[in-house]
C-alpha cells in the first residue's frame, strides 16, 4: 500500500510520532512518502530573523505563510496517488485543502491523528480554528484522549477512533551502560522532564528543597530557585530515566483527564513514573502496582518521601510497568490504524 503521511522533522524530538508512524509503516512493507509541513512553513518564517517579529508574524499571518504548502501537498497527492493519506495533528493543513481532496480523489480515505487536544485554542501551538473545521472533512478521526470522544463527534467528525499514545523502542529503553560520571550528570532523587508553564513551575514549586532536576525548554521564565535546578533540554531521557529514582509527569491542562507521551516512554526506559491524577491513566497501568500518582501538592510530596525510602518497591513497580508497556508501543498503534483502513476499505 502506497501511505502519504505528513508531520514535521522526523529527527525533532518533539515530533518523534510521526518518524515512528513512518518507521513501523515501512517495516509492515508498505510505501510510505513524506510530506514535511513544518519544513515547507519554516521556509516562509525563517525569512524574519528578529524573534518578536518571527513570532507575531506566526501568530498573524500563519494562514499565508501555510498556503504554499497547501498547494505543494496537493501536488505531491496528485503525482505519488496514495492510497491513504494519513494526516499527522493537521495545523498547517487547511480545510479548503481537504474539501479539493475529497472532491478529486473521492477514493482515498483521509485519516487524521491529532496528538494534541483540538479544542485548546488557548494555545496556539496546540491548535488553530482550521484544526476544529477540518473535523468533518476526515473520513477517519484518531484522538489519544477518550474523554474528547463526545466533543469530535458533536464536532461532525464521521468516525472516531481511540488511538492511544505509545513509545518508540528506538528511542525509550531501559539504559544499564552508564558509568558513574553519567548517574552524577542525569541522576537526582526527582527528575521533571518537560517544557515549562506556570501550571508546572506552580507543582514543582512544592519540591525546590528535594534534590530535584528539570529538564526542558523554557525554565528561564522560572522563578529563581526553580531556575536553579535547571539542567538541560534533556536530550538523553533513557539515560535521565535510568539514573533518577523519580520521574515526575505533570499532564497539563489540555491533556486532563488523559495521559501523557511521558506515561509511556518514562516505563519504556524503566524508570520509576509519579504523575498527577489522570483518569485515563489506569486503563493502562495499575495504582501501586505499575505507577504511582498524586492528587494534588499535599499527595505529591507525602508519596515522594514514602518511595525515595524504599529502593525496592520502586524497582518492583518500574518492572511490572516496563513489562506492561511493551503492549503499549508505536508498532501497535499503526498496526491498530491499519486495522480500521481495512475495515473502512471493506465497509465501502
Amino acid at each position: 500500500m502506497k501511505i502519504l503521511l505528513n508531520g514535521g522533522k522526523i529527527e525533532d524530538q518533539n515530533l518523534i510520532i510521526v518518524g515512528s508512524f513512518l518507521k513501523a509503516f515501512k517495516s509492515i512493507g508498505h510505501a510510505v512518502e513524506f510530506f514535511p509541513v513544518m519544513g515547507f512553513y519554516n521556509e516562509k518564517l525563517d525569512m524574519f530573523r528578529n524573534r518578536y517579529i518571527r513570532g507575531l508574524v506566526h501568530r498573524v499571518f500563519w494562514r499565508l505563510l501555510c498556503r504554499s504548502l497547501n498547494e505543494r501537498f496537493l501536488i505531491r497527492i496528485a503525482d505519488f496517488k496514495p492510497d491513504l493519506i494519513f494526516v499527522y495533528k493537521g495545523w498547517h493543513i487547511s480545510p479548503k485543502t481537504l474539501a479539493t481532496i475529497k472532491k478529486k480523489w473521492p477514493k482515498i480515505p483521509l485519516f487524521c491523528f491529532n496528538p494534541e487536544n483540538p479544542f485548546s485554542l488557548w494555545n496556539f501551538s496546540y491548535s488553530n480554528p482550521w484544526m476544529l473545521k477540518s473535523i468533518p472533512l476526515y473520513d477517519v478521526y484518531f484522538t489519544w484522549g477518550k474523554f474528547m470522544i463526545n466533543k469530535i463527534k458533536k464536532a461532525g467528525a464521521k468516525r472516531i477512533e481511540y488511538l492511544p499514545l505509545g513509545f518508540d523502542s528506538a528511542y525509550n529503553y531501559p539504559d544499564e551502560s552508564q558509568n558513574e560520571a553519567e548517574r552524577r550528570k542525569y541522576g537526582s532523587d526527582i527528575a521533571f522532564v518537560g517544557s515549562w508553564d506556570k501550571e508546572r513551575e506552580g507543582w514543582l514549586n512544592h519540591l525546590v528543597s528535594f534534590d530535584l532536576k528539570i529538564w526542558g525548554v523554557g525554565w528561564n521564565n522560572a522563578n529563581k530557585k526553580l531556575k536553579s535546578k535547571w539542567q538541560n533540554i534533556g536530550d538523553d531521557f533513557p539515560k535521565i530515566c535510568g539514573a533518577s529514582k523519580i520521574v515526575l509527569d505533570i499532564l497539563r491542562r489540555q491533556m486532563q483527564p488523559g495521559n501523557s507521551l511521558k506515561t509511556f516512554e518514562v516505563p519504556a526506559c524503566k524508570g520509576f513514573l509519579m504523575c498527577n491524577w489522570g483518569g485515563e491513566v489506569y486503563d493502562f497501568f495499575e495504582e501501586g502496582k505499575e505507577i504511582v500518582t498524586f492528587t494534588d501538592p499535599e499527595d505529591m510530596i507525602k508519596k515522594i518521601k514514602f518511595y525515595l525510602t524504599r529502593d525496592d518497591l520502586r524497582k518492583k513497580i518500574s518492572e511490572a510497568a516496563y513489562k506492561r508497556v511493551q503492549d503499549y508501543s508505536y508498532m501497535n498503534r499503526t498496526r491498530q490504524i491499519l486495522d480500521v483502513y481495512d475495515d473502512f476499505i471493506k465497509s465501502k
